[in-house]
C-alpha cells in the first residue's frame, strides 16, 4: 500500500492534483484558476531551459551574477539594488524573516501569502478593508491606517481583484511610510499584462526612500510557474543582503537562472502580451457578464466575479473546468471567484458551463 503523506493545504489557483483527486472522472481540465500569461513560454525561453540541463551537474551562482546583470538593463536599475528568488513567495518569506516587523499592514481582499507570511515571522497583522463599493479600489482611507505599522504591503495590481492604485495615491503612501519610518512592499508582479506599465510602477521612486521594496516575478508573465523565478528591487544593498541571509542558499535554480537571462531580453513579448490581453479580458467581461454574473473590472490577467451559486467551482470542476474559489480571501466569502484571462474558444465554453451547458 502507498502511504500519502500529509502536504501543506494549498491556498492558490494552479493545484492540478488535488483537483484530480477530487473529480477522478475528469480527464484533462481547462485551467482557468492559475493565472499564467495565456500565450504561453516565449521560445527563447524554452530553449534557455533545454540548454540548461548541461549545468545540472553543478551548483549555480548563488549570487546570480549573469541574471542580475540582465536584470538591471530590463529593470533600469543598478545591480546591487537587485535580489533573486525561488519565485515571489519565497521572497515573500524572506523579507517577512528579515524585518520581523512588530505591526504590519495589508489590504482586504489581496494575496493570502503575504498575511501568512508575516503571521509566521511574528507581526501582528491590520488589515485595510477595500470597499466592493467602490470596486475594491483603495482610496486615501488607507493613509490613516499606517500610522504605527513598520511594513506595509500592497499588491499592484491587486490580486484577486486586478484593480490598480491611482499613482498619486501610491506616491502619498510612500510619502505616509517615510514618516513612520515603515518599510514599504510593492508588489508588482502583474504590472507588466498592462499596457501603461510604465506609468504605474515605483521604480522611479527608488532614490526617494531606501526602504522601498518591490516584488517582480517572471513567474506568471512568462509563463513558467514551474521554473520560480522572482526578484526584488531595494536601493538599499544593506538591506537586501539581510533579505538575503534569511533564506537558504542556492535559493534559485541554474534552469531558472538561464531562463531570466533569456527572459531579459524578451521586450517586444512583453508589449504584445499586454496589448493582445487587454482584448481578451475585454472580451471575457462581457461573457461572464451576459451568464448574469457580478464582474469586476480590473486590469491584469484574471477577473474577479461574484455567483449567486456558491457551489458554481465545485460544478465546473467536475465538468472538467477549474476556477479559482475566492471564499480564502479576507473579506470575500461564498460565491466569489477569480477566473484567469485565456482564448476566445476556451472563454466560451467556460460560459457555456456557467450558463448550464455542456461542460464536456
Amino acid at each position: 500500500m502507498i502511504r500519502i503523506l500529509p502536504h501543506r493545504k494549498l491556498i492558490h489557483g494552479g493545484d492540478i492534483e488535488s483537483a484530480a483527486e477530487r473529480n477522478p472522472d475528469s480527464r484533462a481540465f481547462l485551467d482557468f484558476s492559475v493565472n499564467v500569461n495565456p500565450f504561453g513560454i516565449p521560445l527563447s525561453v524554452r530553449e534557455a531551459l533545454e540548454a540548461s540541463v548541461s549545468q545540472a551537474g553543478r551548483y549555480p551562482d548563488p549570487a546570480c551574477r549573469r541574471l542580475r546583470g540582465e536584470l538591471a538593463v530590463f529593470e533600469g536599475v543598478g545591480e546591487e539594488q537587485l535580489l533573486c528568488g525561488g519565485g515571489a513567495g519565497d521572497l515573500i518569506y524572506r523579507v517577512a524573516y528579515a524585518l520581523r516587523p512588530r505591526q504590519s499592514l495589508v489590504l482586504a481582499p489581496t494575496f493570502e501569502e503575504y498575511e501568512l507570511a508575516l503571521i509566521a515571522a511574528g507581526s501582528g497583522i491590520r488589515r485595510h478593508l477595500l470597499a466592493e463599493s467602490g470596486g475594491f479600489a483603495p482610496t486615501r482611507e488607507l493613509l490613516a491606517d499606517i500610522r504605527g505599522c513598520d511594513l506595509v504591503v500592497i499588491c499592484n495590481p491587486n490580486n484577486p481583484t486586478g484593480v490598480l492604485a491611482d499613482p498619486k495615491l501610491m506616491a502619498d503612501i510612500l510619502f505616509a511610510c517615510m514618516k513612520e519610518d515603515a518599510a514599504l512592499l510593492v508588489d508588482e508582479c502583474f504590472l507588466d499584462f498592462i499596457p501603461a506599465a510604465r506609468d504605474y510602477t515605483l521604480k522611479t521612486r527608488l532614490r526617494d526612500y531606501k526602504k522601498l521594496i518591490i516584488l517582480r516575478a517572471f513567474t506568471k508573465i512568462f509563463a513558467i510557474p514551474g521554473v520560480r523565478l522572482g526578484h526584488l528591487i531595494c536601493p538599499d544593498p544593506g538591506l537586501l543582503r539581510r533579505i538575503d541571509e534569511a533564506g537558504p542558499p542556492w535559493g534559485v535554480s541554474a534552469a531558472a537562472q538561464a531562463a531570466g537571462i533569456a527572459a531579459c531580453r524578451e521586450g517586444d513579448f512583453l508589449k504584445e502580451t499586454a496589448r493582445r490581453l487587454t482584448l481578451m479580458r475585454h472580451f471575457m467581461e462581457g461573457e461572464l457578464h451576459g451568464c448574469g454574473l457580478r464582474v469586476y473590472r480590473g486590469c491584469a490577467n484574471f477577473i474577479l466575479f461574484y455567483s449567486h451559486d456558491e457551489s458554481l467551482g465545485d460544478k465546473l470542476a467536475a465538468g472538467g473546468i477549474l476556477v479559482r474559489d475566492c471564499r480564502g480571501f479576507e473579506s470575500l466569502g461564498p460565491g466569489w471567484f477569480r477566473a484567469a484571462v485565456r482564448n476566445g474558444e476556451d472563454v466560451s465554453r467556460l460560459a457555456r458551463a456557467i450558463s448550464g451547458g455542456n461542460l464536456e
